[in-house]
């Protein structure tokens, strides 16, 4: 009995082994590998690799942009004042942003400046979606939940059914070093082919007016001043049909007017030349780099010529 007990727990040591080695080589989230990604086709955990990344390269940076998937549209090269990095990852809430500032500021990680870009998603998404997708990770959870984090990530299966995703995905040439010196990618300058995602209508959050983001804010203009922070906020340039949808089903104004009574900030949002404009757009969410380029010249305070 006993010998058949030993050989039955080193089985179970096998298997576990045989998970493990799987999902750590595989690794389809590049959680196992936050230095060195892999462009397979798949969205990378990119709250959690672009923390660890930065976190080991204090030095590197100065500033930091912050905002959802919409702000990988700004490249930071192009702020002259500093030396910046894109920290934008998937659904990016203030919460999340609050709280890597906190994780930064902690580990002696003070930056020069934060950019951090809001729109509607901003205060209609609860942060307890990340939860529901691997990608959206966060680095704090890794931290504070370490169990269901890294278990998440040890599953065999879904490590192998990703092999089918990255099956003939073409690589792009200059992947992975665009994401370690500017956190995005230099597609964002391709204008829409179509315009066939106009039938799919605006993309505003899914959730009520969540008042907690004006609280997330203030904390994030408390610690940006008590650590000598240059903060600049700004709101994304809202395609016209999602800022349609924003003024009339998502309380776009009461959430302007309860930011403006916490912090300065520069609005790229509302029905102009920009947004009215469908080829500025990927979607009806997400602006192209031409489109980011303006932002910077006037965060930069340097004149738009176009």
């Amino acid at each position: 009995m006993k010998k058949f007990l030993i050989r039955i727990a080193a089985f179970g040591v096998f298997c576990l082994a045989l998970v493990a080695a799987v999902s750590i080589s595989i690794d389809p989230y590049s959680v196992f590998h936050p230095f060195a990604i892999r462009d397979n086709g798949i969205e990378a955990d990119k709250n959690y690799i672009k923390m660890k990344y930065i976190l080991s390269e204090p030095e590197k940076f100065d500033a930091f942009i912050f905002g959802s998937s919409r702000v990988g549209a700004i490249f930071p090269e192009k702020l002259h004042s500093v030396h910046c990095y894109n920290m934008t990852y998937s659904m990016g809430l203030p919460k999340d942003h609050l709280r890597n500032i906190t994780t930064m500021v902690d580990n002696g990680l003070i930056p020069k400046r934060i950019y951090i870009g809001v729109d509607s998603l901003s205060y209609t998404m609860d942060p307890a979606v990340h939860k529901n997708f691997l990608y959206q990770y966060s680095y704090e959870m890794a931290r504070d939940d370490a169990l269901h984090f890294w278990r998440s990530f040890f599953d065999a299966s879904m490590a192998f059914d990703s092999l089918f995703t990255s099956r003939g995905h073409e690589k792009e040439a200059d992947f992975v070093s665009d994401f370690y010196d500017y956190g995005c990618w230099k597609t964002g300058y391709r204008k829409p082919e179509n315009l066939d995602y106009l039938k799919d209508g605006a993309f505003i959050g899914t959730d009520d007016f969540k008042e907690d983001v004006l609280g997330d804010m203030a904390q994030i203009v408390e610690i940006c001043r008590k650590n000598r922070i240059e903060l600049v906020v700004f709101t994304n340039p809202m395609h016209h049909l999602t800022f349609d949808a924003s003024v009339e089903d998502a309380g776009w104004y009461d959430f302007v007017t309860g930011l403006a009574q916490v912090t300065d900030f520069v609005n790229f949002a509302g029905l102009n030349a920009i947004t009215t404009d469908d080829y500025n757009y990927n979607d009806t969410s997400h602006y192209i780099a031409g489109v980011g380029d303006r932002m910077i010249r006037r965060l930069e305070g340097e004149q738009d010529t176009q």
